[in-house]
């Protein structure tokens, strides 16, 4: 996932996203996770405290992600800024990494993982602050960003979630999402 990455972090990332197959989080052990990877519990210990750590790492360097494809997005498509186009590109942001990187998604969305899906909300809650305020407009919204962002977070969670299930493609869930978006901004959304 990140560039920067040893072979040691790569491995943990790997055996935790593939022990999603077999296990919910809650389920699976340090030992669990070093044995899948291959390394010792020296080396997993050198990078995390404990498996809510490392699972943080690998949600963090999936947020990287999709914090440079929303970057990219934005200088693309939305120069001027625009709030619509601006939580539009955030959408397909989300929906891109939710694809791109499937396993991750699924040990998020999965279920008995609640915790983990808490711990990937808190992380990207924490990081849309600082993304927005990097493209903040002076448009305001008619909610509190936090809230709006926690609803948008949710609800693209379970828009893919439900596409998904239903089989639609990730270009068609993409496009159904942008337009949500639209229509909510068109109802109301900002101020």
């Amino acid at each position: 996932m990140g560039t920067q990455m040893t072979e040691g972090k790569r491995k943990l990332h790997e055996a935790l996203l593939d022990l999603r197959k077999e296990m919910p989080f809650s389920k699976m052990t340090v030992t669990g996770i070093c044995k899948r990877a291959g390394v010792s519990r020296y080396t997993f210990y050198t990078y995390f405290k404990d498996k809510y750590d490392l699972l943080g790492d690998v949600c963090h360097s999936a947020e990287e992600l999709l914090i440079e494809d929303y970057r990219r997005l934005q200088a693309e498509n939305n120069p001027d800024n625009r709030p619509v186009a601006s939580y539009q590109n955030l959408t397909t942001a989300c929906i891109d990494i939710m694809f791109n990187h499937l396993d991750l998604f699924d040990l998020i969305a999965g279920e008995g993982n609640m915790d983990v899906a808490l711990t990937y909300y808190r992380l990207l809650l924490k990081n849309l602050d600082r993304l927005e305020s990097s493209y903040a407009t002076g448009t305001s919204s008619k909610y509190d960003r936090r809230q709006l962002n926690s609803f948008l977070i949710m609800g693209i969670a379970s828009f893919v979630s439900s596409a998904r299930a239903a089989g639609e493609s990730a270009d068609a869930i993409r496009e159904d999402a942008r337009e949500l978006v639209a229509d909510l901004a068109r109802g109301g959304l900002f101020g």
